[in-house]
């Protein structure tokens, strides 16, 4: 049951956007809510998240990997894209992995509308 959970999770839901990245920058993995803006996950398999998700030949002044890896505390940022506010937790994995969670509150709460019908 526990295990249906984190699957649904970290697969399907709507602005929860789970990446996978290696401390080199690399895209590993992501869910299905993240291949709606950053495309199927097989062609963004190996390439540099800054490149692929930020359209940049460089890293950003910003990422949270460095401090991560420096501290080994996670990071904790809210950043404002547009009109859009979204929660970005990073979190050392462990194996050079890093993990990366979006929650665009936008999304997320475009998602739990209740319809009509539930009132």
């Amino acid at each position: 049951m526990v295990n249906l959970m984190w699957d649904r999770l970290l697969s399907d839901v709507p602005g929860m956007d789970v990446f996978m990245i290696s401390q080199e920058r690399d895209i590993i993995w992501f869910n299905k809510s993240a291949e709606s803006w950053a495309g199927p996950v097989r062609d963004a398999r190996g390439k540099k998240c800054y490149a692929h998700l930020g359209g940049s030949e460089s890293p950003h002044e910003n990422c949270p990997i460095p401090k991560l890896m420096a501290t080994g505390r996670p990071q904790i940022d809210l950043v404002t894209d547009g009109d859009s506010p979204y929660l970005v937790i990073t979190l050392d994995l462990g194996n050079g992995l890093t993990g990366h969670l979006y929650m665009d509150f936008k999304r997320l709460m475009a998602a739990e509308k209740p319809s009509d019908d539930r009132v």
